[in-house]
């Protein structure tokens, strides 16, 4: 039985990490919709704040089970199987309203079934080893545990979905007149060369002639906008020291990532002129963190 409860705990370890991963892949997936929304000035559809609500149930079920089961509780049995549930709901879900329409989503979806299909095998564990006894009462306070963790996913990785920024009104102002208050915005700087490269907390698409970014909204068609600002998904820097790092799932994302970037300069090409677009440069660093982080259709 020591051998099987030594299993038990490394299960509910990775499912405590595979929570804490997916809980960030949903704060990044409501903060992309947030900047998507903004370039557009359109609000993304209803669809993606329902598949998020129901990917944050499935992850703080996967969170807390696995915690339950690091301290082989017995309310790991009842949270196993409200995280198999709810991913079982997605997968019905998403057949009937989100069909992948590239292979990059097709791919991910094939991803998302088969996290299922493993997290049911563990699943069928924890309900042997409910039979067999080797889990704690209900009542225990050790069981206090998993919705620390879960409150701990929330306040931590998950602080964006519970937190957004108040707008402070303006006040104080006297009779100040709404043009004084609301001054006319500056004019639109000049483009005429432009490169696509990434910058640490900047838009990626940069001005040769003065090195700063510049809003491809401004400049660009919506389309390439925004295809700009999904080839900038992949890379991340540490807050310390603000090193780029380019993250893939592996050589074949790599490679398909590049060939975007090159297809998204091929039109800045076209658009400023074949010598005055230049790109697609990426950081010295770079990372493969496997398919589960960075695929946009991966459910927990």
């Amino acid at each position: 039985m020591a051998i099987a409860e030594i299993v038990l705990r490394l299960v509910g370890g990775f499912y405590v990490f595979a929570g804490l991963a997916s809980m960030r892949a949903i704060a990044l997936d409501k903060m992309m919709d947030q900047m998507l929304s903004a370039i557009s000035l359109k609000p993304q559809p209803a669809i993606e704040a329902q598949k998020r609500a129901l990917w944050l149930v499935s992850t703080l079920a996967i969170g807390m089970g696995g915690a339950a089961l690091v301290v082989l509780n017995a309310w790991a049995l009842p949270l196993f199987c409200i995280g198999l549930a709810t991913q079982a709901l997605y997968l019905l879900w998403a057949r009937r309203t989100m069909v992948p329409e590239t292979e990059l989503e097709a791919r991910g979806r094939r991803q998302t079934i088969n996290a299922a299909l493993l997290y049911a095998v563990a699943m069928l564990a924890v309900c042997l080893a409910f039979a067999l006894g080797l889990f704690g009462p209900f009542a225990d306070p050790i069981a206090l545990v998993a919705p620390a963790t879960g409150l701990f996913m929330l306040l931590t990785v998950g602080r964006h979905l519970i937190w957004s920024p108040r707008h402070r009104p303006l006040s104080g102002l006297g009779d100040i007149d709404a043009e004084t208050a609301w001054p006319d915005p500056e004019p639109i700087p000049p483009l005429s060369r432009v490169r696509l490269e990434p910058r640490w907390g900047r838009y990626a698409l940069i001005d040769a002639d003065s090195d700063a970014d510049r809003q491809p909204g401004l400049y660009l068609p919506e389309a390439l906008a925004l295809r700009i600002h999904h080839w900038m998904y992949n890379f991340s820097a540490d807050d310390a020291s603000r090193e780029l790092i380019a993250e893939f799932e592996d050589e074949i994302h790599e490679a398909t990532h590049r060939r975007e970037g090159e297809a998204i300069v091929a039109e800045l090409k076209a658009i400023f002129g074949a010598d005055n677009a230049s790109g697609p440069f990426y950081p010295d660093r770079k990372a493969y963190i496997g398919p589960d982080a960075s695929s946009s259709d991966t459910a927990p």
